[in-house]
């Protein structure tokens, strides 16, 4: 696939995985998503991440993904919400989750 390609199939994977698609940029290979992180269970947080993903080619018909994730948790106090910022998350299995996913996406599609 081509970046435009990848970008578009980016789209769906986003509009039907319930990403918000708060930025992109097919010029430059970029797209930016939100997603809401539902805690399971009564004590478990909720975050909000931000999700940069980066469509680079290094050759012709060669690209690669690359992730940055931002994480905010959510928290409620007198009844207003709140987010504490926590940074850019380290890599890890945040990452390997969310490259699965969209290579299981993207597998779909073949």
């Amino acid at each position: 696939m081509n970046s435009n390609e990848i970008l578009d199939n980016l789209k769906r994977f986003s509009l039907e995985n319930d990403y918000f698609i708060q930025n992109m940029d097919k010029e430059n290979g970029f797209v930016q998503l939100y997603y809401l992180s539902k805690g399971k269970g009564l004590f478990t947080s909720e975050y909000r991440l931000t999700i940069n993903i980066f469509v680079v080619s290094p050759a012709e018909n060669e690209n690669i993904l690359t992730l940055q994730i931002k994480a905010d948790e959510m928290y409620t106090k007198d009844f207003m919400t709140y987010y504490k910022d926590l940074g850019i998350l380290p890599e890890g299995k945040s990452y390997t989750d969310l490259l699965g996913l969209i290579k299981q996406f993207f597998d779909r599609l073949n």
